[in-house]
């Protein structure tokens, strides 16, 4: 199982990877040497979209001079850390459409219901340089620290890509979280964004846009809102009203007073969203809807 946390740059963060490991250097140690790695993924999906209806998602990654495949299964939290099952199996060359999928691989899909036992075929690939180094946590655990910096890419469509992730090695996940807030607090980032497989659907237009955010729980309402951000960000701004409606639903229900930047018009949030003070306030809503055990 995978527990990994995402900050995602804003506009005006570069993430120079030697500024951000001298950071986290200072606030938490560095377990041994920073690294760095070429990656170049290579996604697949499928024509009828089991995967995607399923919350699964198929690559064939080159990682440097290794390659590797991998299924990765539909997002859980673990106290706020999203958590997704994870199958890797070293492959020989890149799979071309048909070609049998590693065992393991079709067999957790089998499991999980999906009748899939062949590559489908590429619809788009990430190349990332990551630079990464695993991080002392403060009770004692361990991550990694990546940084990437990239694009997302099919034929003539792409979009770039400036991320941490932050992935538990050992320890609890309110020790990652913590991790991540005191980078944020350096750093202009903000929690979560898209990953990169949904990146490609979005860039093919397979991802629906967020409805209702279910049945009213704070993390539901937390994801709903993100979603609705990411949608914002990728130019839909017919989603401005709704977007300004689940923040101030949500900020109601933590007792958090609206702050000036969300009091304007609609067309303000289009500006308001990339600015320091709104990655401040997601940060503020993203501890108070997961507060570590002792806290609730």
């Amino acid at each position: 199982m995978e527990l990994e946390l995402k900050l995602s740059a804003l506009p005006q963060e570069d993430l120079q990877p030697r500024v951000v490991l001298d950071l986290a250097e200072t606030l938490l140690g560095l377990l041994g040497e920073a690294q760095q790695l070429h990656l170049q993924a290579h996604y697949h999906d499928d024509e009828e979209g089991l995967l995607r209806s399923s919350g699964w998602a198929l690559r064939a990654r080159r990682e440097g001079t290794s390659l590797v495949a991998t299924a990765k299964g539909p997002e859980q939290h673990l106290d706020g850390v999203p958590a997704r099952p994870e199958i890797n199996e070293a492959i020989d060359t890149l799979p071309a459409p048909g070609a049998p999928l590693p065992q393991a691989l079709a067999a957790a899909l089998g499991e999980a219901g999906l009748p899939i036992r062949h590559w489908p075929g590429a619809r788009w690939i990430t190349d990332i340089q990551r630079t990464f180094v695993d991080l002392r946590l403060a009770q004692g655990g361990r991550a990694e620290l990546a940084i990437d910096h990239g694009c997302v890419y099919s034929k003539s469509l792409r979009h770039p890509i400036r991320e941490l992730e932050l992935e538990l090695r050992s320890g609890l996940p309110e020790e990652l979280r913590d991790a991540a807030r005191q980078l944020s607090e350096h750093l202009q980032v903000r929690p979560g964004g898209r990953t990169k497989a949904a990146r490609g659907l979005q860039l093919l237009g397979k991802l629906q846009q967020p409805q209702n955010p279910g049945d009213g729980d704070l993390p539901g309402c937390w994801r709903h809102m993100s979603e609705l951000e990411e949608w914002l960000r990728e130019g839909h701004h017919e989603l401005e009203g709704s977007y300004l409606e689940a923040a101030r639903a949500l900020l109601q229900q933590l007792g958090i007073e609206e702050p000036r930047h969300l009091s304007g018009d609609a067309r303000g949030l289009r500006r308001a969203i990339d600015s320091s003070e709104h990655a401040r306030l997601l940060w503020r809503i993203f501890c108070a809807v997961h507060p570590h055990q002792n806290e609730r």
